[in-house]
Parts: structure tokens; C-alpha cells; sequence
């Protein structure tokens, strides 16, 4: 027969089926839908486990990014902090329009760096003339880490208070000096009270600004701690370090990487952590195994179905075989045209997955996504078609041969 006939009647087949048994027809196509969308589902979210479990195992919990290097020259430390690439005012407004699920548990820590203090001193440069500050985001409000019960056992708030979130919230003036015993107060490092000294009310000058002391920290810095709303926004950011509650994940180190290094290029300088990417090479075969099992009933169900409409529209068919058509003719028409609805749903539930279904579960699954590669989609629904194709053929032989 023409192949162009037997598309034609192909096609004619499939609407004459659609208009006698359309409920039928929609079932079928609902059952592959279904059954693709809950495939690929499957082989996402076993990824998605995998790559957890690796997580896990990494044992890191916090990272930081330079975007300053105390080993530059000083005319380019000089530069760099004067054109304020990396403004503090920038950088917080991205860090709040990070996803949720990041900001829930960190601590992020910035350093700034005030114009008049960039010296040539590696030592001093690096650890001293820090303007730090520490903030967690509630409710996309920036607000102190609640640490202060911390920080009293440890012995590091010597006296006084920690930060409150009124502080924060109305950038009050408050500081937290660092106590005379600190590391950064000793030896070389002596000159630096002079600057940084208390006035005679007790307040300080930070970048021009007057504030007023609510306790003593044992820091690492020379330069008092303050809310960070109130540093103006146009400051430099030396860097900034985020340290979790749980062991980081692959989906918020890189989320946080790849942001600044899209934003920032390569002054946005990211520490390096040893987490692997979930290889699925070890886990395939028993993906594919669980996709061959749903295939296979799947397949069964729309068999039956497909089977039943053929069983309303025997007289039709009989017609193909008055028309000159061998029995092997009509089963390839009925089989391409189970195998072109069987396809097409194929399609269909593909886009309904990659479109609707999975941005939806990346809110809770959040690797989800990192298996819906063409290839899988391709692999997933040729296993399908495959199997479909062996039970519709099986079928319709037995009824015409």
C-alpha cells in the first residue's frame, strides 16, 4: 500500500475512534500522561535523594567570598575600595532576595572597609581595620543573630549587652568596642586604640558617625562592631562569610556562589568546599527498572483500553480489509495509531511535568530539577514507547492473525 495512503488512513482511523469512543480516547491519553509525568518525577527525586545523602557527608558549614585581597598593592587596595564595586547597601539587598529556604538557617558576617583604612601592613590590613558586622534575615527583615546567651558562655561579651532588634530595625548608633585584652590590642598592633579610642562621653567616631557602647566583645577586629543598617551603603565589602545551622548543601553554596560570581566576576573570590555532585552511573539500572515497571502496567491498562475501542468498532475495521487491506496491513494502521496518541500524550506529559509540575516541586525538592536533561526525557519515553509498542502489537495480532 502507498505510505501516503497509509498515513491517511492512519489518521482517519484515530478520528474515527476519537469520534465514537472519546471518553476512551481521553483515558488513554490521561493514563500515559500520568504515567510519563510520575516517571520523571520518580528519576528526579531519586537524584534529589542522592545528592542530599552526599550533602551530608561533607561536613562543612560556612564559606565565605573575598572581594578584597590584603596582598594587593596599596595603590590597588586603595582603588578598589574607592570605587565601591562591592557596595554593603547592593550586597544586602541581593542577599535578601535569596531564596528562602538559604535564609532560614545562616549567619552572615560582613567585613567592610572604610577608605582611611587601607594601609600596606599585610598583618594589619587583614585582621584589624575590619568594619564588621553580623545580621540573619526574618521575614525579609535584616535583624542580629540571636547569639547573645552564646557569646556570654563563651566569654566573648565581656560585659554589657548584644545587639537587639530594635537596634537594628531603627539603625540606632550602638557599638560593641573590642576589650583592651584582645589579640589586635597587643604589640604591634597598639597604635590602633588612638584612632579607635573612646571619647572623652564615651561614645566613638565610626566613619563619622557617633556611637554610643552597650557592652565589650572580645573581637577579632580593632574597629567597634556595629548594626549593620546602619554602615551606609555605599561601603565597601572586604567580604562576606555565611555559616549555617546544618551542613551545607550543593544547592545553597552554589546558589550563593554562582550569584556573585554573576554579579561580581572574578573579585567575588568563593572558598571552596569538597561536595560531590550525585553521579546517578551507580543508581540507573534501579531507576530504570522502576520505570520499566510502571511502563509495563501503564502499558496494560491502555492495551485493555485501546483494545475495548477496537471491540466497539469491529465492523469498521472489517470494512479495510473489504477495501484490499491484509490483516497485517489494518494491525500497522492500529498500532501506529495507538503508538501516534501514545506519543503525543508522551509529549504531553513531558511538558506538563517540565512546565507546571516540577517549578513547583523545586520548592521543596530542591535537586529535583537537576535530572531534566532532554536526554532523560528522551531515554524515559522511548522505554515507555517501547514497552507500549510490544503489548499493542501482541494485542492486535491475536485479534487479526
Amino acid at each position: 500500500m502507498n505510505r501516503n495512503y497509509t498515513i491517511k488512513y492512519i489518521f482517519l482511523e484515530i478520528l474515527k475512534s476519537f469520534g465514537k469512543e472519546p471518553v476512551v480516547i481521553i483515558l488513554v491519553m490521561l493514563c500515559i500522561i500520568c504515567s510519563n509525568a510520575f516517571m520523571l518525577f520518580y528519576f528526579g527525586y531519586v537524584h534529589h535523594v542522592e545528592q542530599k545523602k552526599m550533602d551530608g557527608e561533607s561536613g562543612e558549614k560556612e564559606f565565605y567570598v573575598y572581594f578584597y585581597d590584603p596582598t594587593w598593592s596599596l595603590e590597588k587596595k586603595q582603588i578598589t575600595v574607592k570605587e565601591n564595586k562591592v557596595k554593603k547597601g547592593e550586597l544586602v539587598e541581593w542577599v535578601l532576595g535569596l531564596d528562602e529556604r538559604i535564609l532560614e538557617d545562616v549567619e552572615i558576617t560582613l567585613e567592610c572597609k572604610l577608605e582611611d583604612d587601607v594601609v600596606a601592613d599585610l598583618a594589619i590590613d587583614n585582621s584589624s581595620l575590619s568594619l564588621a558586622t553580623e545580621f540573619i534575615v526574618r521575614n525579609g527583615c535584616v535583624l542580629p543573630p540571636d547569639n547573645e546567651e552564646s557569646l556570654k558562655s563563651k566569654n566573648l561579651l565581656i560585659e554589657g549587652r548584644y545587639f537587639t532588634d530594635n537596634d537594628y530595625i531603627n539603625s540606632e548608633l550602638v557599638c560593641l568596642p573590642p576589650a583592651f585584652s584582645s589579640g589586635n590590642f597587643k604589640g604591634e598592633y597598639e597604635y590602633l586604640k588612638d584612632r579607635y579610642s573612646s571619647k572623652a562621653d564615651g561614645s566613638y567616631m565610626i566613619d563619622g558617625k557617633k556611637y554610643m557602647p552597650i557592652g565589650v566583645l572580645e573581637s577579632f577586629t580593632a574597629i567597634p562592631d556595629v548594626p549593620v543598617t546602619t554602615i551606609r551603603d555605599d561601603v565597601f565589602v572586604k567580604n562576606i562569610t555565611f555559616v549555617f545551622g546544618h551542613v551545607v548543601t550543593r544547592y545553597e553554596y552554589e546558589t550563593i556562589a554562582d550569584g556573585l560570581i554573576d554579579r561580581y566576576g572574578e573579585q567575588a573570590m568563593v572558598s571552596s568546599l569538597d561536595i560531590q555532585t550525585a553521579d546517578s552511573k551507580s543508581f540507573d539500572s534501579m531507576i530504570y527498572m522502576m520505570i520499566a515497571a510502571v511502563s509495563i502496567i501503564a502499558s496494560i491498562i491502555v492495551v485493555f483500553l485501546y483494545d475495548y475501542m477496537i471491540s466497539r468498532r469491529i465492523e469498521s475495521i472489517r470494512v479495510f480489509g473489504l477495501c484490499g487491506m491484509t490483516g497485517r496491513q489494518i494491525s500497522s494502521i492500529l498500532v501506529s495509531g495507538a503508538m501516534m496518541l501514545s506519543g503525543t500524550a508522551c509529549i504531553a506529559g513531558g511538558f506538563l511535568y517540565h512546565y507546571l509540575i516540577m517549578p513547583l516541586l523545586r520548592r521543596k525538592f530542591e535537586y529535583i530539577g537537576n535530572s531534566a536533561a532532554l536526554s532523560v526525557y528522551l531515554v524515559i519515553d522511548m522505554l515507555f514507547l517501547l514497552v507500549c509498542y510490544i503489548f499493542t502489537k501482541a494485542d492486535i495480532l491475536r485479534r487479526y492473525h
